[in-house]
């Protein structure tokens, strides 16, 4: 492992209130919409916008507390259905919308403690499937406000075809 960055920075805190925004945003984007339209996969994408929503809170958990080897901050059944290369087509149960908006937001409340903490004193380089290498808590901050900004463009074309 290499040594930690510093935790609370100028760009840290930009991140974090660039991925909080962003995630304001996409529930704006789901905001109305029916069960069977938040579960519809339109035609040319791979998954639908419920998973998307999952899916960028797992990212979160894996980059920033996985890889620094702190607890997860949501429940560890949370993470399966929604990692990188699932589908909903490999769902076994029903996904709660109330849930994953709780989750949505309050992961990044509890995120903004863990950084005032300093619970991430050590991370495990990963490199990216974009091949980015990430080498420290402020990549991965930084990397995931790009990720997640990624998928409300893409929620944001589903929205138009559910």
């Amino acid at each position: 492992m290499e040594a930690p960055c510093p935790l609370i920075t100028p760009t840290v805190e930009f991140s974090v209130a660039l991925i909080e925004k962003t995630r304001q945003r996409m529930l704006k984007v789901v905001e109305g919409l029916s069960s069977e339209q938040l579960l519809r996969v339109p035609n040319g994408f791979r998954n639908n916008l419920l998973w998307n929503l999952g899916h960028v809170i797992a990212t979160l958990q894996i980059l920033c507390y996985e890889k620094s080897s702190v607890p997860l901050r949501v429940p560890a059944y949370f993470l399966a259905p929604f990692r990188k290369g699932t589908s909903p087509s490999d769902w076994t149960g029903t996904m709660d919308l109330e849930d994953i908006e709780t989750w949505l937001l309050e992961s990044v409340k509890t995120l903004r403690e863990d950084l005032l903490k300093n619970a991430f004193v050590t991370y495990e380089p990963y490199e990216t499937s974009a091949g980015i290498r990430l080498t420290c808590i402020s990549d991965a901050l930084t990397f995931n406000a790009w990720h997640e900004s990624q998928h409300l463009g893409i929620m944001t074309a589903m929205r138009k075809l559910v």
